[in-house]
């Protein structure tokens, strides 16, 4: 079952992207995802996939298209606790050290401090990171 959940997915996403994402994006539209297939791999039971079929995510999440940019908010786990409770302290923390460790491997990725007030995460997620990459896609674009 979780073998065809997972071919399901890949098909959907790379139809999503091909109808939907990709033809946005080649208009000049700054598409955003709230969430994006790598969750599976921090927080497998969000998506009801076993743990044990991480490997198989991991294959899955690798033959999917990727995007320009990874923002991933990071707050301490007592923050999102505050915030909602959707899992438990001791899995919230696991999930933000998860989010981290994500963040440093990713080439494309910028961590922000999600624990600051909503307007300075809405200015650093904009001004500073989404910007600052079309700023650098407008330079490579334009140098080739």
């Amino acid at each position: 079952m979780t073998t065809a959940k997972l071919a399901y997915l890949l098909a959907a996403n790379w139809l999503g992207y091909l109808m939907r994402v990709r033809p946005r994006v080649e208009r000049g539209t700054l598409v955003v995802f709230d969430r994006y297939f790598l969750d599976g791999l921090i927080d497998p039971r969000r998506y009801r996939l076993p743990p044990s079929c991480g490997w198989l995510v991991a294959l899955v999440e690798s033959l999917l298209p990727k995007p320009d940019l990874y923002v991933v908010l990071d707050a301490p786990a007592t923050v999102l606790q505050e915030r909602k409770q959707e899992v438990t302290p001791i899995e919230a923390a696991r999930q933000c050290r998860e989010y981290r460790r994500l963040a440093e491997v990713l080439t494309n990725a910028v961590l922000v401090d999600a624990a600051q007030p909503l307007a300075r995460v809405v200015d650093e997620v904009v001004e500073r990171s989404i910007e600052r990459h079309l700023a650098r896609y407008r330079e490579v674009s334009w140098s080739v």
